[in-house]
């Protein structure tokens, strides 16, 4: 499957609401409740943090990446269609952001023991695991 990571834009509004509520739903049907649904109004606010991944011009994954503590950047919302899982997107998006200008931090739900090994399998070194209102989250270092 050949991918192709770009900036979004307003016309990946839809498609990336769309994915976000996908993979909302396969998350809470795993039990995994880190995630909460995001509107399109949220979505158009990330816009310029958000990358899509396409393939064949469908939105398959998305990420945002922003800013954060001293010469670092945080991924979030890393999502990929649950159609589309164990075709190498996530491999891909770690190694994009290995190569990102700067190291960049992200976290899963401490309890997603599969998710914490893809990461650790994929470059992703674990900072440490920490508190949430009610759960944890590991953080990794990219």
């Amino acid at each position: 499957m050949k991918l192709l990571f770009h900036k979004a834009s307003p016309q990946h509004a839809a498609p990336l609401t769309a994915l976000q509520h996908v993979c909302t739903d396969f998350l809470l049907a795993k039990g995994i409740r880190q995630w909460t649904y995001m509107s399109k109004g949220d979505i158009i606010k990330e816009l310029p943090f958000t990358y899509v991944l396409l393939s064949d011009h469908t939105v398959v994954a998305s990420f945002c990446i922003k800013p954060y503590e001293k010469d670092t950047a945080y991924a979030t919302r890393i999502a990929v269609h649950p159609d589309y899982q164990g075709a190498g997107i996530g491999k891909a998006i770690c190694t994009w952001l290995k190569g990102y200008e700067q190291p960049v931090y992200l976290d899963c739900w401490n309890g997603n023991e599969k998710l914490k090994r893809f990461y650790k399998e994929n470059g992703g070194h674990i900072i440490g695991v920490f508190p949430e209102a009610d759960y944890e989250i590991c953080v990794f270092c990219f």
